[in-house]
């Protein structure tokens, strides 16, 4: 409350241009409709083709995130209200080897932003990047859940290994913050005995799970989903007035240049 007041004292300033003063009013009204609805926005990060569009397809029980058809990428961000949860919205964002362009790198950092939970999408060992960006979400006191997608692709001992060395890589984030899934549907031969005792081979279709990872979002939105909420707003309201305060002294600099 304190931070939307001293941004309601920038945007009455006078001695600015009325153009900053209707930018910070709009950054206002946004941070307040957003402590107001109490929604809380789960945003996905993941590398080209690690399944992060497929995965929140299937947590939102339709066919509503997109990608290129050209390299899987997701070329802008798109949401939609969560079906287990009234107040929660999944968030789609650029992938992280996506984002090319200021543009597009302005709109990834946006939702990085706005994220009161962050899912980040992998299907192997972390990258470098990966780290990269899972340890500045962090420093901006971010929760992260690590979804290992693509578990058909590992055997029981190979994915515990894994989630061993992922949480090796990021020591920070629990162990049940780590969770593998499959998103789409795989095809996998098995040998069906037959009556007669013959052994046949033959094509089984897995669908996708992601039951482990809807329970722990579910989990963790009933836990801590108004702290996440509250925490996140106070973040950007504090970024609001530093960035205000900034712009202002600038305008003033400006001025004072010019006056000179």
């Amino acid at each position: 409350s304190e931070n939307l007041q001293a941004g309601e004292n920038f945007a009455r300033d006078t001695s600015v241009s009325e153009e900053l003063r209707e930018e910070i009013r709009k950054s206002l009204q946004e941070l307040e409709a957003k402590r107001t609805a109490s929604e809380l926005e789960i945003v996905a990060f993941g590398t080209i083709s690690s399944g992060k569009s497929s995965l929140l397809n299937v947590l939102s029980g339709r066919q509503v995130f997109k990608a290129n058809v050209i390299g899987g990428t997701t070329s802008t961000r798109s949401e939609i209200p969560w079906p287990g949860s009234d107040k929660v919205t999944l968030v789609d964002t650029p992938g992280l080897a996506e984002v090319k362009g200021e543009s597009r790198a302005a709109e990834a950092a946006l939702a990085a932003k706005d994220a009161d939970l962050v899912l980040l999408v992998v299907d192997g060992p972390l990258k470098a990047y990966e780290v990269d960006l899972a340890e500045q979400l962090l420093s901006m006191e971010k929760r992260i859940v690590v979804c290992l997608n693509k578990e058909d692709w590992y055997d029981k001992t190979e994915k515990e290994l894994l989630a061993g060395q992922i949480a090796d890589q990021l020591p920070v984030i629990a162990a049940e913050d780590i969770v593998a899934v499959r998103a789409t549907t795989v095809t996998r031969s098995r040998m069906r005995v037959a009556s007669d005792g013959a052994e046949v081979a033959e094509q089984v279709e897995m669908p996708p799970d992601v039951q482990n990872l809807a329970d722990r979002l579910m989990q963790i939105v009933e836990r801590d989903g108004s702290d996440l909420l509250l925490a996140n707003l106070l973040l950007q309201s504090r970024g609001l007035v530093d960035q205000s305060k900034e712009r202002v002294r600038a305008t003033l600099d400006q001025r004072a240049e010019e006056i000179i």
